[in-house]
Order: C-alpha cells, then sequence, then structure tokens
C-alpha cells in the first residue's frame, strides 16, 4: 500500500450513485406486476447488483483503510463502527417483519402461527439467527427467511472480521493478502467446488476482488487518457452492464464480479459525461439512501401483498394474479396504465421511507458507533 496521506479520503459519488440506481433496481427485482417493466430482463436479472455491492463495499474499504497502521484496539474500534453501521436499521426492520407475522396471524385467527409466533417450531431460531446475522452461515437456518435482503448483510458482517485481520496481521503484504483471497476464490469457482454458489462464497470472493483492485485505481489517473474518449468509455462500460447482467454465460457470477471491478475502475475517476450527470444532487441522495432502500423494500412489497390477498377474499377484481406455467406470484391492477403507475407509486414510497429511516435510524446508528469507538461524531 502507499504511505498515509493527510489529505481528506476521496468519496465516489458516483459510485455511490450507481449504488442507489442499483438498489432501486433489486426493489423492482423483487415486485412482480403483471405485463409491466418490473418484467424487463434488464430487471429480472437485477439480483446480480448483489455482486456490485459485495465488490463496491470492498474497494471503498481498501480505500479507506488500506493504508492505516491497525493495532487490537483499531480491528475493534473498527467492528464497533461496522456493527453500528448495519445492525440498528436491520434490528427495526426484524422487529416490524415480526409485528407483521404476529398481526396476520391474530387476524386470521390460526392458533397454530400464534403458537410458533411464542416460541414452538422453528421461529426461535430463525428469529435469533436474524438477530444476530448469522442466518446466511448456519447450516439449518433459512438465508432468506424474514427480511429476505439481510443475507447480504450477513454475509458481509464476519467478512468485515476477515478484512480488518488481514490489515492487522499482513502489516506490508496486505494487497496480497487480498490478492490471495481472491485469486483463492477463481481457483474454486474454476476448479467448481460445490459451495461456489452459496451467498456467503459470493460475498467473500466480491469483495476481496473489490479490495484487490483498489491500488489499481490509484494509478488510472484521470488526466491519463483524452477528455474526449471519457464520455465515450463510460458509454461502452453501461452497454456492457446491461450485457452483463441480460446475457447468459457460465461462471456468472464470478464473470459479472470481474467486470464490476472494471465498472468500478472506470467510474472511480469520475471523468466522463455519465459521471457529471450521476454527481447530480438527486443521484447523490440516492446513493446515500441506498441501504435503506435495499433493506426496507422487502417488508412493504410483503406488506402490501398480504394487503391485497386480504382484499381480494372480500371483493372483485383481484389484484392477484398466478401464472400457471411458472407459478409466480404478480400483482395487477387491471389495466396497463395501472400496472406502469404502480412500481413507481411504489418507488416513491420505498424512497420517502428510507429518506426517514436514513435520517433517524442509520445516521443515529453512526453517530453512536463513532462514539463507542471514541471517534468524533462532528
Amino acid at each position: 500500500m502507499t504511505t498515509p496521506s493527510a489529505t481528506p479520503l476521496q468519496r465516489f459519488d458516483v459510485l455511490d450513485s450507481f449504488r442507489g440506481l442499483f438498489a432501486l433496481s433489486v426493489v423492482m427485482f423483487h415486485l412482480h406486476i403483471l405485463d409491466s417493466f418490473t418484467e424487463w430482463s434488464f430487471f429480472r436479472s437485477a439480483g446480480l447488483f448483489v455482486e456490485y455491492f459485495f465488490t463496491l463495499s470492498g474497494f471503498v474499504l481498501a480505500h479507506t483503510y488500506g493504508n492505516k497502521s491497525f493495532d487490537a484496539a483499531r480491528l475493534g474500534r473498527f467492528m464497533v463502527s461496522r456493527l453500528f453501521r448495519i445492525f440498528p436499521l436491520h434490528w427495526v426492520l426484524l422487529l416490524a417483519y415480526t409485528v407483521m407475522l404476529a398481526t396476520l396471524a391474530w387476524l386470521d385467527g390460526d392458533f397454530s402461527d400464534v403458537l410458533d409466533l411464542l416460541g414452538t417450531g422453528d421461529f426461535w431460531k430463525e428469529w435469533g439467527a436474524n438477530f444476530l446475522l448469522l442466518q446466511a452461515w448456519l447450516p439449518q437456518t433459512d438465508p432468506f427467511s424474514f427480511n429476505g435482503p439481510a443475507w447480504t448483510i450477513s454475509v458481509e458482517f464476519p467478512i468485515y472480521a476477515v478484512f480488518g485481520l488481514i490489515l492487522l496481521m499482513l502489516t506490508r503484504l496486505r494487497e496480497r493478502g487480498f490478492q490471495l483471497v481472491a485469486l483463492g476464490c477463481a481457483l474454486c469457482v474454476l476448479a467448481g467446488a460445490s459451495f461456489i454458489s452459496t451467498g456467503s462464497f459470493r460475498g467473500v470472493t466480491c469483495f476481496f476482488i473489490g479490495a484487490a483492485i483498489y491500488p489499481l485505481s490509484q494509478k488510472i489517473g484521470a488526466g491519463r487518457w483524452p477528455g474526449k474518449w471519457n464520455g465515450v468509455i463510460e458509454l461502452l462500460v453501461l452497454a456492457g452492464l446491461y450485457a452483463c447482467l441480460t446475457w447468459s454465460y457460465p461462471a456468472r457470477s464470478l464473470l459479472a464480479t470481474c467486470f464490476y471491478a472494471l465498472f468500478i475502475l472506470i467510474f472511480a475517476r469520475e471523468a466522463g459525461i455519465v459521471s457529471r450527470l450521476l454527481k447530480h444532487p438527486v443521484f447523490e441522495l440516492l446513493g446515500r439512501w441506498s441501504y435503506s432502500i435495499y433493506l426496507t423494500h422487502y417488508l412493504l412489497i410483503s406488506a402490501l401483498t398480504q394487503a391485497l390477498l386480504r382484499q381480494d377474499q372480500e371483493s372483485e377484481p383481484s389484484w392477484i394474479r398466478v401464472v400457471p406455467s411458472s407459478g409466480q406470484m404478480f400483482l395487477d391492477t387491471g389495466s396497463a396504465l395501472g400496472n406502469t403507475i404502480l412500481p413507481l407509486a411504489f418507488l416513491g414510497v420505498v424512497i420517502l421511507i428510507s429518506r426517514f429511516s436514513y435520517e433517524y435510524i442509520e445516521k443515529t446508528g453512526v453517530v453512536l458507533g463513532k462514539r463507542l469507538s471514541g471517534k468524533k461524531t462532528s
């Protein structure tokens, strides 16, 4: 790594703006509305943006901490700050999901569900695993129980500890440590190991590829290419993004991660017309709220679906359609215009709620984490 600098760390605003846009795409991935744009091939493949989130996380943390001296005390402060960055919103949403399930059981008068909520069956095992963010690692728990997208932060939190240990133990060989982990994961994919499709393996692979490419980004200066080519290159990379999501190819997760590594290297330069557009405050706000967008939307979709299912039991026409060939459940307003407006309105609600969850939950957690880790909060 290079020697530490006293200058303020660069913020990758464009990459963060993309994170916000990709989080909205994941909302569309989970929201199925009949014959609407949510069913475009781009959004049907938007689950692959999880690889971008993992890769960007590794890249940004290598940027933030890779040049800093690390001892046991700093490692502890690092883990405390990470914990208070991700757990508060997760816990609030887990509680909200639990309240929703309890309310549904009460409305249905289904005492078996009520008993499950009181602790019989697997409810408390799943709930406890979710509370501790272990659901993606324990062999007998469902990674997608309760708030489904939380499986990714379940994967990522232990990776922070591995990242911190590399910083602690490999002071002068950190880059090599990141590279070796990334290379080892790639070799596992090439060897066809049985575990390569698991979420935990995906997370480790993406994160350390992101960390490994950070030094390369320092060598790609914004002034190296003629200005007129920056916009062309960014547009070509965006075209590649569409192909990355919509084409079929083997080792999809690994190859998509390699593409995202290139994507991050190009847009970290913030040198072209696309970057100038994405530095607009609107996109920067979406990037700031991206974690809230990603975590809150699934609960909102579940609540909306349950409400419409109950509405269908009481009146016509039905808002729910099930396609026999796939068994997929779709929301349907009964008109093409309604099916276009509904996802746009839902996105608006998600963004509005995410704004408040960011301000009152995320930021509160970050401030508390800084206070407990001894950092200044101003």
